[in-house]
């Protein structure tokens, strides 16, 4: 069997193969909600919402996932051994434009 498989730590993708017959062991893989704290330079923190306990993601583990979350924001935290390893974003968020460039002259739909 040829398996293309990812690395749950660093990302990286490769190619791999093995016997019919051949067993391994399944990863000890658990995901939990957590709300979003906040962030400084050191990364990103999350509040656990069973244990209570406060979690960090570096910059590499949570790639531009920043621009979606606002404080107190609900995600799914992935966690590999126990260490957070990356999140997933809820389907839906809602955020405020502050900011928009002016439209250009006649780019508006004629009625």
């Amino acid at each position: 069997m040829r398996l293309k498989m990812r690395n749950l730590l660093t990302q990286a993708v490769f190619d791999k193969t093995f016997k019919a017959q051949e067993k391994f062991k399944e990863p000890d893989l658990e995901t939990v909600e957590a709300s979003y704290l906040y962030s400084d330079g050191e990364g990103s923190y999350f509040l656990d919402q069973e244990t209570f306990d406060t979690l960090r993601l570096t910059g590499g583990m949570i790639a531009n996932a920043l621009d979606y979350l606002v404080e107190g924001a609900i995600v799914k935290l992935n966690k590999f051994n126990g260490n957070p390893i990356g999140l997933e974003l809820p389907d839906k968020v809602e955020l405020e434009v502050t900011y928009t460039e002016a439209g250009a002259q006649g780019t508006r739909a004629a009625r």
